[in-house]
């Protein structure tokens, strides 16, 4: 709720160290060792502009083997949100989910700012950064089975929405709304219904406005902090995007945040049987509130999907017809996806049994079983339904990766480095979000690839040839000046 005034001393903190800042400290630590070692490493690629050359190619091995992963999976989904960064401008992350042998991977496939966020650019930077990984390989458009958003307009539109277009007249591609953006949007709903919290949300909102948009204001409530002698603060906004975490941290402790400040005033007809109607009153609303953000939960493809949720299985005394629906709604949705990938759709629910009754005689108590696992033992018996495990389990639920992305952009694109190119802050968020920590990584499939890409042999030790060579133009031209004096005496 409170934060610290502008141009008011803080306590001392440790200064916040981006991560291209610390990826350079360790590799100039590198390449003291090296130099310690008698190495010779040469200047000409010691810079800046090398650097962010060499950071390049890092990233471009990085998007390699995120290609040899999407070629090597038969299904994949994306999962896209936006945000606005330190420039202004519009930049939509991606990312995408797949599923092999039922093991789901996650990994981000770059960013790229859009001119307008409409459906029609948005849609067009996700194709071209799919096809930079893939290197204009079209075939992830024929394994694609979902699409993760925010749930904006833009996004999910029926008609012209980036999803329909992604979807085509492939009808089997589902879009998925974050959970969390639907839990925020159903405490929001919820809130908005309860005239208690919308009168708190008023105030609060008001005393925000209050001191945000008046320097005077600001101005009076320092000088009232230091007269007396407290450390000023001033409020924070409530509502917004996140109106559920922001109220939290406001409300979490109150009696620190309006010191001196009766939240409630006393009242002889507010009883705690009253408090305790209003709080069943907002929760029903809560509940009903979530019941109609997650109606599709209820029914349909996401209904079945909890197929592959074995913690979610029944005992086996009540497990004989238990998944026959769910494998028939799913085989009814997805069939010409696994058609065309060489399954056996006949074959599908006989595999199906097959599997259910043997870890069920197997494994009484299956807890602890992984889809890993299952696919090692069972592969050779049931492939057909194995396959469309992974469909399933490639189905993402949420946007959250997207966010942390959002968050490491905003460490990488600074207000001091708002000039980043779109390709460039691509490469060094691929490099934080997809490399291994600088100790366990290694660098020489990155050295072959930047050697091969030059036209000429690489010469890094070229500046020190330079540099000699000035020197000994110096020496000559200083011997040539004392032989002339010498002959102006003679």
């Amino acid at each position: 709720m409170w934060r610290h005034i502008p141009g008011v001393k803080k306590p001392a903190a440790e200064p916040a160290v981006e991560p291209a800042v610390a990826v350079e400290g360790e590799v100039k630590k590198k390449r003291r060792v090296d130099e310690q070692k008698g190495l010779v490493i040469g200047k000409t690629y010691q810079n800046k502009k090398q650097a962010r050359v060499f950071m390049h190619y890092i990233a471009e091995v990085l998007r390699r083997q995120l290609k040899n992963k999407i070629d090597h999976s038969k299904y994949l989904a994306i999962m896209s949100d936006g945000s606005t960064e330190s420039a202004v401008l519009e930049e939509e992350l991606l990312y995408t989910r797949v599923s092999h042998a039922g093991k789901v991977e996650v990994h981000f496939v770059g960013i790229q700012d859009v001119e307008k966020p409409n459906a029609e650019n948005i849609t067009a930077a996700i194709i071209r950064m799919m096809r930079a990984v893939c290197e204009g390989d079209e075939s992830w458009q024929e394994k694609l089975i979902a699409c993760a958003t925010d749930g904006a307009a833009v996004m999910t539109g029926s008609r012209s929405g980036v999803v329909s277009r992604l979807r085509g007249d492939k009808s089997y591609i589902l879009g998925v709304h974050c959970i969390a953006h639907r839990l925020e949007l159903s405490f929001k709903d919820a809130v908005k219904k309860c005239p208690q919290c919308t009168k708190l949300d008023d105030l609060l909102s008001s005393l925000f406005v209050f001191y945000h948009k008046s320097q005077l204001n600001r101005a009076n409530l320092k000088n009232s902090f230091k007269v007396l002698g407290m450390k000023p603060l001033i409020p924070t906004r409530v509502g917004g995007t996140r109106p559920g975490p922001r109220l939290r941290a406001c409300l979490e402790n109150p009696a620190d945040t309006f010191e001196g400040v009766t939240l409630a005033a006393p009242r002889d007809d507010l009883s705690l049987a009253r408090v305790n109607s209003t709080k069943d009153k907002l929760i029903d609303k809560f509940c009903s509130s979530m019941a109609t953000r997650f109606c599709d939960f209820s029914s349909g493809v996401l209904h079945a999907s909890k197929l592959v949720d074995i913690k979610s299985w029944p005992d086996a005394d009540t497990s004989e017809d238990f998944g026959d629906a769910y494998v028939e709604c799913l085989i009814k949705h997805f069939g010409p996806l696994l058609a065309s990938s060489g399954a056996d759709l006949d074959l599908i629910p006989d595999q199906w049994t097959l599997l259910k009754s043997i870890l069920y005689q197997q494994h009484p108590n299956m807890d602890q079983l992984t889809w890993p696992e299952i696919n090692r033992r069972l592969g050779g018996q049931c492939p057909d339904f194995l396959q469309l495990v992974d469909v399933v389990l490639c189905i993402p639920s949420s946007t959250a990766d997207c966010e942390r992305g959002f968050n490491l952009m905003k460490q990488v694109k600074s207000d001091w480095r708002s000039g980043l190119r779109s390709d460039t802050l691509s490469d060094l968020l691929t490099v934080q979000l997809s490399s291994p920590d600088i100790e366990d990584f290694d660098p020489d499939s990155a050295i072959q690839l930047w050697h091969q890409a030059s036209v000429r042999a690489r010469r890094p030790d070229f500046m020190e040839r330079g540099a000699k060579k000035g020197k000994t133009q110096l020496e000559d031209k200083e011997t040539s000046e004392e032989e002339d004096e010498d002959s102006d005496e003679d």
